[in-house]
Order: structure tokens, then C-alpha cells, then sequence
């Protein structure tokens, strides 16, 4: 029987506390915890090749941390007079999948050195999230996308009756 363990390395730079902090009494599924590894392990040979260490930012989420991120985000955007984001139930960072990532990378060097060379993100079979939408962190993910730097939403453009 599977039993996780908040203990241990998931990869050789990356500690499973620091992908599952914000998981309060739940825990991951035998297969969040793989794809969290294959994930983890992906990004191991990004921080060598970026010779830098990679800060996660945000992991695995619950459902309700991640609705209550969605929360803040949109009323920052509603003060500045901005549509919402649409919440996603679909989030590659939910504890039913744990299959995306985020690092901290305030002064972009981290997003700098991946558009360098983004067959990096081909050879480590990762995509990322465009960084236009992504200030300050940087969004990668094994979850096959269309482009290996993806928009990650689109927000639904307004009916016109006539």
C-alpha cells in the first residue's frame, strides 16, 4: 500500500516538502507523486544547465488554494479595471495531477536563459507558460501543450448580437 512520505528527495535538487507545501491534511496520490518525481527529475537537468538553484514557488495545490489564488489575482485585476481569469479546475498543479511547477525569478534570468534556447525545453520534454503572462516566476509543465511556450488561457471574447 502507497503511503507518501513529506520526508524525502524527490529529485536530486528538490524536496518533497517543498513541491507538496500547501497540501494542509491532504495527500498526494501515488501518481501525483510520480508525476511530481518525472516533473522534478526534468527539471534537475534545468538547474544544472541554468547552473543556478531553481526557488519553487508554487507546487501542489489543493483545490481550495487553488480557487483562493484565483481570488487574489482577480481582485488585483478588477482594481486595475481588468476582465477576471476564468478559475481553473483543470490546473496542472492540482493535487490530482502535480504534473506543473512555478520557480521564483524575479529578475527574469531564469525565463532569459530558457528563450536562449528553447530547444532546452524540447530536449527535456517540458512546456512552458508564455512569460508574458507569468511576471516574476516562471510556469513549466510535462503536460503536452500545442506549443512548447503556450498562452495559458484565453479569455472568451464578447458576443455581439445584432
Amino acid at each position: 500500500m502507497f503511503k507518501f512520505n513529506n520526508q524525502r528527495k524527490i529529485a536530486k535538487y528538490f524536496h518533497s516538502r517543498e513541491y507538496f507545501n500547501n497540501l494542509g491534511n491532504e495527500e498526494p496520490t501515488e501518481l501525483a507523486v510520480y508525476n511530481a518525481t518525472h516533473l522534478l527529475l526534468k527539471c534537475d537537468k534545468l538547474r544544472e544547465a541554468y547552473g543556478e538553484p531553481l526557488v519553487i514557488s508554487s507546487g501542489c495545490r489543493t483545490y481550495l488554494h487553488n480557487i483562493n489564488i484565483y481570488h487574489r489575482v482577480n481582485e488585483k485585476r478588477d482594481k486595475k479595471g481588468l476582465d477576471p481569469i476564468p478559475i481553473s479546475l483543470a490546473s496542472n498543479h492540482l493535487i490530482t495531477d502535480c504534473s506543473a511547477v512555478d520557480f521564483r525569478d524575479p529578475d527574469g534570468s531564469l525565463v532569459d536563459f530558457i528563450m536562449s534556447d528553447l530547444l532546452i525545453l524540447s530536449r527535456l520534454d517540458l512546456f512552458m507558460e508564455d512569460p508574458e503572462y507569468t511576471k516574476g516566476w516562471v510556469h513549466l509543465t510535462t503536460t503536452k501543450k500545442s506549443q512548447r511556450v503556450f498562452i495559458p488561457y484565453v479569455l472568451p471574447k464578447p458576443r455581439v448580437y445584432r
